[in-house]
């Protein structure tokens, strides 16, 4: 079954997303700088209107290297977003070898 996913940035982008036909959303913001995780009332909002939220989990801009404090931000906001109903999260982390993170991904699909 094909299914189409509109990648929204504000409210107005969710409803014309449901307007047009869409099965699920990305919501992020910061598209210009390769996106960012959105405002927790953003979230809520597009959860609110009924489709399937998928959330980018990103903090900043920028590589997929990330420090610890950044992690612990990714985790809590994984939390958050389950805990408002989003359907799913996307998230991606690299270690500084430039290799996928296994273990921090591992603790993010747990939080999720």
């Amino acid at each position: 079954m094909k299914q189409l996913e509109v990648c929204c940035a504000d409210i107005n982008s969710v409803y014309a997303a449901i307007e047009g036909g869409a099965d699920r959303i990305e919501l992020c913001t910061g598209l210009s700088e390769g996106g960012t995780t959105p405002s927790s009332a953003l979230i809520k909002a597009a959860v609110d209107s009924g489709i399937p939220v998928h959330v980018l989990i990103r903090p900043r801009s920028g590589n997929f290297v990330y420090n610890d404090t950044e992690k612990k931000i990714i985790l809590a906001n994984i939390c958050h977003a389950r805990r408002i109903g989003v359907r799913a999260v996307v998230i991606g982390a690299l270690t500084s070898d430039g290799d996928v993170d296994e273990n921090f991904l591992a603790e993010c699909i747990r939080a999720a």
